[in-house]
């Protein structure tokens, strides 16, 4: 391991989802990958820097092989999951932060957070970094990590500091060289995919989606789960709540949150959001907008 990898490791630990502050995680070949991740999404935005491994990104309803330099950028809004193709460990590094904490440094001429927002779910996620652009980034991550644990005078404005030059380099990088291709999940999967968007308002059982692809129950979720290494039915919960949490955002009530994502059961709901996201529907409601 090179000297700025273990500079980022020393000063952090990965948190799967954070509510209000800044963390940097590195995940290296030295901690097992028990399993491969489900489709999940996070309360806050996050930078993802694939370092190696073999694997794969699966974003909404796209797939991006991964490489060394790999780069997603995926906000509170998008589902995602990281995919082994062997079982085998991986090693990037995470960057969550909360978008609340970016807005307030923009300014008239610079939208931090546009390369987050300039693109449809799941398309124009993705960049390759060359090889002095992963150690530029590995120096400032490492740099923020720093800050992060700093009790100093000022550390906080570093920690803006370093975020928001990481955040500038990212979206030069988009200018510079495109995003990349993204690739489309299997035929059929896709079209399933699909299908749950266009029902989100219902309710969408493994038996009717079955029925309506004229497949057995047994296949249907085989093929899903060997196409994206994930479990449909969890598929279907997920893009629910996601929906759910956009109609908070936009101002609806909770009632009308459950209606409109398919939910008959007024309690189940509840209970399956705070599942998902850690927190009851009606608190997520009060929650600054991001």
């Amino acid at each position: 391991m090179d000297a700025k990898r273990a500079a980022v490791l020393r000063h952090s630990n990965y948190f799967e989802e954070m509510q209000a502050v800044v963390s940097v995680g590195h995940s290296n070949m030295a901690e097992p990958a028990t399993r491969t991740r489900d489709y999940h999404f996070h309360n806050n935005y996050e930078i993802i820097l694939f370092l190696q491994g073999n694997a794969e990104a699966y974003v909404e309803q796209s797939r991006y092989p991964l490489e060394r330099g790999s780069l997603f950028v995926v906000n509170s809004r998008e589902i995602h999951k990281i995919h082994t193709l062997d079982g085998s460990s991986y090693e990037r590094i995470v960057i969550h932060f909360p978008p609340v904490l970016i807005q307030e440094m923009n300014t008239r001429r610079t939208d931090l957070l546009s390369c987050f927002h300039s693109h449809s779910p799941g398309s124009g996620n993705a960049v390759l970094l060359s090889g002095d652009q992963i150690d530029i980034f590995l120096t400032l991550a490492g740099k923020l990590s720093a800050a992060l644990t700093d009790k100093n005078y000022g550390q906080d404005l570093l920690v803006n500091a370093y975020l928001a030059e990481i955040l500038i380099m990212i979206h030069r990088i988009f200018e510079q060289t495109g995003a990349l291709q993204a690739l489309p999940i299997g035929t059929v999967v896709s079209k399933i995919m699909e299908y749950v968007d266009e029902h989100l308002g219902e309710k969408i059982s493994l038996d009717r989606v079955a029925k309506d692809f004229s497949l057995s129950k047994y296949y249907l979720g085989h093929l899903f789960r060997t196409q994206t290494g994930g479990s449909l039915y969890h598929y279907i919960l997920l893009k629910k709540i996601a929906a759910a949490r956009q109609i908070l955002s936009d101002g609806g009530s909770v009632e009308e949150a459950a209606e409109q994502t398919g939910f008959m059961d007024y309690n189940n709901f509840i209970r399956t959001f705070k599942r998902y996201t850690g927190v009851t529907p009606g608190r997520f409601r009060k929650l600054p907008r991001q």
